[in-house]
């Protein structure tokens, strides 16, 4: 597909919506399928994978598994749920 190989993680529900983020175009994975996360670990390696054409993270958030949620008006700005070094991006 055009996302490559990629990583979706569920992130449950929230004020009625239920979220996930898919990390997409990886070139390896480190966790196998159903595993659990915690925020900050690594979870595979920046590829250029699927319909890519350099290597890059393309990284997406999804509320009520809605198609590319991320993008356009309705979309939800991915800034406000990023960590660096475990403190949220402000």
């Amino acid at each position: 597909s055009g996302a490559g190989q990629y990583i979706e993680i569920d992130h449950g529900t929230y004020n009625g919506f239920t979220y996930s983020s898919r990390h997409l175009h990886l070139n390896r994975f480190k966790l196998q399928p159903g595993s659990s996360v915690t925020r900050g670990q690594h979870i595979g390696y920046m590829g250029s994978t699927g319909g890519s054409t350099g290597p890059h993270l393309h990284y997406e958030i999804k509320r009520d598994n809605a198609n590319r949620v991320g993008y356009g008006a309705s979309g939800v700005d991915p800034e406000p749920y990023s960590y660096t070094n475990g403190a949220p991006n402000s």
